[in-house]
This record gives structure tokens, C-alpha cells and sequence, in this order.
């Protein structure tokens, strides 16, 4: 992986961590009745405030309804609608995620296959080499 890429990949595992985090610290502060501000949800994750200034966060904060009032109007379908998108989606992921994981199973038997034979080979050559040395040797 080409070392631009490999930074891409981890600034989204970054960012998708952090997103997983606020949603997790809003509802575990809306289980404890805490009052919901960026100040708050700041203490609450340890991050600072300006933190949440970040586009892809205040985008994500969109989706409560603490962030974003209009929220309280949609009707809970478009909600479950909204979910079942998100369900979906992950699905797909999965299937995407388990098709790599069979393909890298597969390249590391072939790998270990191929391991095998070498160390085979090497000890076959090892053990040519001991015989021709062997025959060399004068003996008394």
C-alpha cells in the first residue's frame, strides 16, 4: 500500500473511531439525564472544544437531535428508514470485509505451502552437501 493511501486509510479509521465515540458518549449521557452541549460531549470524550469545530464532526453532530433540532419533527419511519440504510450498508461491508479475509487466508496457505517446500528443499541440499563432504574426507 502506497504511503498516501495507508494515511487516507488511517485518518478514516481515525475519524470513523471518533464517530463511534460521541455517538456512544451522547447516549450514555442521555442514559445519565446529563445535559448535552459541545462543551460536555468535550469533557466527556477528552477532547477540546474546538475539536468538535471539525467539519466531518459538526456533519456527525447533525444527527442528534441535541445538534440539530429539526431532528425532533421526523417521523420515527424516516428513522427507521435511515437505520436500515445504516444496517445495510454495514452488511455490505461485512460481505466486502469476509471476501478479504478468505483471500488472505488463501494467499497465507499457499505462503506457508510454499515455506514448506523450501525448508524441504533446503534440507535436501543440507543434506547433499553433509554426503560430499563426508565422501571428501579422508578417514583413518
Amino acid at each position: 500500500m502506497e504511503r498516501r493511501e495507508w494515511a487516507k486509510t488511517l485518518k478514516k479509521q481515525q475519524r470513523d473511531e471518533t464517530k463511534k465515540r460521541i455517538k456512544e458518549a451522547i447516549f450514555d449521557m442521555r442514559a445519565n439525564k446529563i445535559t448535552i452541549t459541545k462543551t460536555s460531549l468535550a469533557e466527556e470524550l477528552g477532547l477540546t472544544r474546538q475539536a468538535l469545530n471539525a467539519e466531518y464532526i459538526k456533519e456527525y453532530l447533525q444527527n442528534f437531535v441535541e445538534f440539530n433540532p429539526a431532528l425532533e419533527n421526523v417521523s420515527p419511519s424516516r428513522e427507521i428508514e435511515s437505520l436500515k440504510n445504516e444496517v445495510d450498508a454495514l452488511q455490505f461491508k461485512i460481505k466486502d470485509l469476509s471476501t478479504k479475509n478468505k483471500n488472505l487466508k488463501r494467499d497465507l496457505a499457499l505462503t506457508n505451502q510454499q515455506l514448506k517446500d523450501a525448508q524441504k528443499q533446503y534440507e535436501y541440499l543440507l543434506g547433499q552437501y553433509q554426503v560430499e563432504v563426508g565422501n571428501k574426507i579422508i578417514h583413518f
